[in-house]
């Protein structure tokens, strides 16, 4: 099974409730879901994993009266609307990206030589 431990970027989403019962219905709606998604076998990063736990979770809401959340929705979503929790996150999200382009860069201009 594929965990993932830590989030870094968040989507805050606005379902227009008083916040006890928002609290309530989210907390039914979480435990609801996990035990769905618990039933399948194996997680894994392609086809099963927390995109499409949450749309499966906006789906079972009716989330803005919209049920056709899917994980290619959920990521577009993640990528243009979410934010990071920190700045200490962001650069652990760009921090091996910035070390292989190092790499190659040192690599390239060291084999000129």
């Amino acid at each position: 099974m594929f965990i993932l431990i830590q989030h870094l970027k968040k989507w805050k989403i606005g379902i227009g409730l008083s916040i006890k019962l928002m609290s309530n219905l989210v907390e039914r709606i979480i435990i609801y879901v996990g035990n769905n998604i618990s039933i399948l076998l194996i997680i894994n990063i392609i086809s099963n994993n927390c995109h499409s736990h949450c749309a499966y979770a906006l789906n079972s809401m009716n989330y803005q009266d919209y049920n056709q959340y899917n994980m290619i929705f959920i990521w577009w979503y993640c990528l243009t609307r979410s934010k990071y929790v920190s700045w200490f996150h962001i650069l652990k999200t760009y921090f091996g990206f910035i070390i292989i382009v190092l790499i190659i860069f040192f690599l390239r201009l060291y084999s000129r030589r």
